[in-house]
């Protein structure tokens, strides 16, 4: 139909052009030949491309129009898009200015109809969309959705949990983050228009938060108070210029900051750890007012360097700065009580806390890996414990392989001191550990200084009272050991590699102490009928250890109980209050005061030229005196007692 309507259109041009008047003295090109040439590669276009032929059509001469009276109505819709302006300078212009109207509009009718749709998509410019296909990495890390190897085949748990994910605000920030351009122009909008359909969240400078309600006690009244959850945060700004420096507030809008920040419910399925990444910030300053850090708040900000607390803070969460690779200072935090499990773990450089001394619950891994070099703990640290479903609850100070002495404080005569399970272990430089030796009880757990190779002293363990399960397992270096008078338990492989132990005293007169046994289930994780297998801690003991008992019971325990190596009895045998001199008739005359319980005396007289003592005499109880030929001028006496035909020594006694 449109081809037969162009050849009619055509005809009655050509007839017009005939009957023009003979005035025109050099008629111009026939705008019939033009007009002929054009629509049928319009026409063409137009069978697969009818939005640019309108288009395309509309910018025709008006002079077609004129004469096209009994043109169809796609021809007065073409014309009626044109201002008559338009139709009536077409008509004085030339043919072939005409020409290039015919032809130069489709170019730009095209542009034209692509850039409105730039200006009709907002959201290109502030949801981060597109880029020439360079991705930064971004400052907030996405909230990633499950993963079927974490669901152990339950294809229902998993298609549950996966679809309640992408129906979350976690999928769409997981999406637009994946996307990020390297616009940083287009951040801030970008971040305000993801959040800003969200009728439960509200911006305040560059966080972004939750008004909660939660129930308090107030004087031990129950009440109810608005805090704000710190949802996100983002740092266009900051990103920009490198910032060095972030600081958390205590309060947004006039709202509290919880101590739950970034998270409403810490078991929340696969968001365990969902904190966000920051390589940009190298300080971050907790301001006063703020009394908690919640789980994964500042994990994984790789470029932080130094952190400081208020004295308002009294927790730390689960790894809420776990994987900060770069942070070396923790400065503040005067009133730290608790950390939650791997609160600094992987801290690789991590070397100094101020509040050390002051924090006295540690959960699992809280510092495991990080690069102390000493430390001094409070005397009633709990070190382990946490959520055992969920996290690691041992290993608090594992894996610190720059370690060399551990000391805890004095902290009162009611107080214990709990080690857990593993926590220094694998400290290979560990050399010394000072128990306090003002406590009521200390605990060490199951493989505390494991693997500790370098462990040669334990000073003050007049408190210990219970060893765990491979708890001095491979100390290559500890050659002693004192096991207290009040001492209750130690696990059958305590000592277990032990290879230079050469003396472990056990001051306890309990032969109980041995009488132990342990369930093979423990070690082999198999049915074992409830067999219980006899078994005690001296069994690990290496061959050429002498455990040193205090009485003759005790010895004949050790021995009953399968030990291998030597066994003697050693007792505490007091040294003589004072030694004196008399000399007559070139002999000299040494005396000292009476010991109670001593089986005798030694004497030994020093030797100048060689620099060492020599032994003079040894006198049975009741001898307090003994004249000797001599001419040496210094002396030395102990005392002596044997239960078993062993002889214990007290200390020496030298004269001036």
């Amino acid at each position: 139909m449109k081809r037969t309507l162009c050849i009619l259109l055509s005809l009655l041009l050509c007839a017009g052009a005939l009957l023009l008047p003979a005035a025109a003295e050099e008629p111009p090109v026939d705008p019939t030949a033009v007009t002929q040439s054009e629509p049928a590669a319009t026409d063409t276009t137009a069978a697969t491309e009818p939005a640019a032929t309108d288009t395309t059509a509309a910018t025709e001469p008006a002079t077609e129009d004129t004469t096209a009276a009994t043109e169809p109505a796609v021809t007065d819709t073409t014309a009626a898009t044109e201002p008559a302006a338009e139709d009536t300078t077409a008509a004085t212009e030339p043919s072939a200015e005409d020409t290039t109207a015919a032809t130069e509009p489709s170019a730009e009718d095209t542009t034209a109809a692509t850039e409105p749709e730039k200006e009709t998509e907002p959201q290109q410019e502030t949801t981060a969309a597109d880029t020439d296909g360079a991705t930064r990495t971004p400052p907030l890390s996405p909230y990633h959705p499950p993963k079927w190897e974490d669901y152990n085949g339950d294809r229902d748990a998993f298609d549950r949990d996966e679809y309640a994910w992408f129906n979350s605000i976690y999928c769409r920030y997981y999406r637009w983050r994946a996307n990020d351009p390297d616009d940083t122009a287009k951040f801030d909008p970008a971040f305000r228009a993801f959040y800003a359909d969200d009728p439960e969240l509200k911006i305040s400078g560059h966080f972004v938060y939750k008004p909660v309600e939660v129930t308090r006690y107030d004087n031990k009244t129950r009440v109810k108070v608005t805090v704000a959850l710190l949802f996100d945060y983002f740092d266009t700004d900051e990103a920009e210029k490198q910032t060095t420096a972030l600081r958390i507030p205590a309060t947004l809008d006039g709202y509290e900051l919880t101590p739950y920040m970034y998270r409403n419910d810490p078991w929340d399925g696969d968001l365990l750890d969902s904190g966000y990444t920051n390589n940009t910030v190298k300080k971050l300053v907790i301001e006063e007012g703020v009394t908690g850090i919640s789980m994964s708040a500042f994990s994984s900000f790789t470029a932080l360097k130094y952190v400081v607390l208020p004295r308002s803070l009294t927790t730390i969460g689960i790894m809420a700065f776990k994987d900060c690779t770069n942070l070396r200072k923790v400065l503040g935090g005067e009133n730290l009580a608790s950390l939650g499990s791997a609160a600094f773990g992987g801290c690789e450089k991590l070397y100094a806390v101020e509040a050390m001394e002051h924090i006295r619950a540690m959960d699992g891994a809280a510092f495991r890996g990080c690069a102390f070099k000493t430390l001094t703990l409070p005397g009633d640290v709990r070190l382990g414990g946490g959520d055992e479903d969920h996290y690691d609850t041992d290993n608090v100070f594992a894996d610190c392989k720059k370690l060399k002495k551990v000391t805890f404080l004095d902290a009162g005569k009611k107080t214990q001191l709990l080690i857990g399970n593993g926590a220094f272990c694998d400290c290979p430089k560990l050399k010394t550990v000072v128990f306090p030796l003002v406590s009521k009880t200390i605990a060490i757990g199951d493989r505390v200084f494991r693997n500790d190779t370098s462990l040669t002293t334990i000073k003050n363990p007049e408190k210990l009272r219970y060893i765990g399960r491979m708890a001095f397992q491979n100390c290559e270096s500890l050659t002693a050991f004192t096991l207290p008078e009040k001492f209750v338990s130690a696990d059958f492989d305590s000592f277990l590699g032990c290879k230079k132990l050469k003396t472990v005293t056990i001051l306890s007169k309990d032969t109980a102490l041995f009488d132990k046994s342990y369930d093979p289930y423990i070690l082999y994780w198999q049915d074992v009928s409830d067999m219980k297998v006899p078994s005690n801690f001296l069994l690990a003991l290496p061959k050429s250890c002498t455990v040193l008992v205090v009485s003759k019971e005790m010895k004949d325990a050790v021995k009953a109980h399968r030990f291998k190596g030597t066994v003697k009895i050693s007792v505490a045998v007091k040294a003589p209050a004072q030694v004196k001199l008399a000399k007559q008739n070139g002999k000299t005359t040494v005396k000292w005061s009476k010991v109670k319980a001593a089986d005798g005396y030694r004497v030994w007289s020093y030797n100048a030229k060689t620099g060492k003592y020599t032994k003079l005499a040894t006198v049975k109880a009741g001898v307090t005196s003994v004249t000797l030929k001599t001419a040496a001028t210094r002396f030395a006496v102990r005392a002596y007692r044997v239960i078993d035909k062993d002889v214990s020594w007290s200390p020496i006694v030298r004269t001036k």
